[in-house]
């Protein structure tokens, strides 16, 4: 009768225990599945503030910048600078290996959710020489493993590879159109300047005929001293203004070049007017803006990356 009370206790005791151990193991399970990331869903405003009319969503999405907006300037000049700037920009070629790291890096990451095979093979033979027996034998084997994938740690890396692949991904496209962007700004100011030095040019030589007529008159008496004196300094200070703007042209010029990693670079554009305007873009919604940019779609996709390294 002890004995039988005795086993009786130490089940009852022992059913919280087991109650609990399985609570505190469906719990780890819990923890370590990944946390689904959603897409918050703010109120975001229909228009821009003091705008001349509202923006569906659909004309947004018809509006969006082309890939090639460049082209858009309708300068083959223009075409041909950023073709080589992409093609000869360091900051490209890292990016574009970072890619190819993490796409390696990603295939990696996932390879941990299928079977592993191995398989081997060997021969061997032997023999006595004093008999002359001789005899060969062969074998093959073949080992295959897989780790179940029970508080999903596997899944997790996988997803941590592909949310840093997008990262890596998003991070070229920054670095492409902030390529793009900086040799088309360059050029375009390079023209400008290019267009000013012509004008501060034919000012130059303007101002210089009017101190002739006026040095003609002063020498019959028709001008006076400082009528003189006011246009000889009128003159010598559009020369040193146009000193300056060649050295900022030149100034331009050389960082043109660096951006297309060149030591030298020959613009032949002269005037703006070779350029034509491209028509704006339809803006559409203000949280479009946000959509388009690469670098926030690259934080995203790293803080999809780090919240699934919490799981691994």
């Amino acid at each position: 009768m002890k004995t039988r009370r005795l086993n009786r206790q130490l089940r009852s005791q022992a059913r919280p225990g087991f109650a609990l151990a399985t609570l505190v193991l469906l719990g780890a399970c819990s923890a370590g599945a990944p946390v689904r990331m959603e897409d918050p869903a703010p109120a975001l405003p229909a228009h821009w503030n003091n705008a001349s009319h509202e923006v569906s969503a659909d004309a947004a999405a018809a509006g969006a910048i082309d890939a090639q907006w460049w082209q858009a300037f309708g300068n083959k000049e223009l075409d041909a600078l950023i073709t080589t700037a992409q093609a000869q920009s360091l900051d490209m070629a890292a990016a574009v290996a970072r890619v190819r790291a993490a796409e390696a890096q990603a295939r990696v990451s996932a390879a941990g959710r299928w079977p592993m095979l191995a398989a081997s093979a060997g021969a061997g033979r032997d023999g006595s020489l004093k008999h002359g027996d001789h005899s060969t034998s062969y074998a093959l084997g073949l080992n295959a493993s897989y780790e179940v994938d029970f508080w999903g740690r596997q899944g997790a890396q996988a997803a941590s590879g592909l949310a840093a692949l997008q990262a890596r991904r998003f991070d070229r496209d920054t670095v492409r159109l902030t390529v793009q962007a900086n040799v088309a700004r360059q050029w375009l100011q390079t023209v400008a300047l290019r267009e000013q030095l012509a004008i501060a040019k034919r000012n130059l030589q303007n101002a210089q005929d009017v101190l002739s007529f006026i040095e003609a008159q002063a020498r019959n008496g028709a001008a006076t001293a400082l009528a003189l004196a006011q246009q000889r300094a009128l003159v010598a200070g559009q020369q040193r203004s146009l000193a300056a703007l060649q050295q900022q042209v030149e100034d331009s010029r050389l960082v043109l070049a660096t951006l297309l990693g060149q030591n030298d670079l020959a613009v032949d554009t002269d005037s703006l007017a070779a350029v034509a305007p491209p028509p704006l873009p339809d803006a559409g919604l203000p949280a479009d803006l946000l959509v388009r940019r690469p670098d926030i779609a690259s934080a995203e996709a790293g803080l999809a990356e780090a919240d699934a390294n919490i799981h691994v």
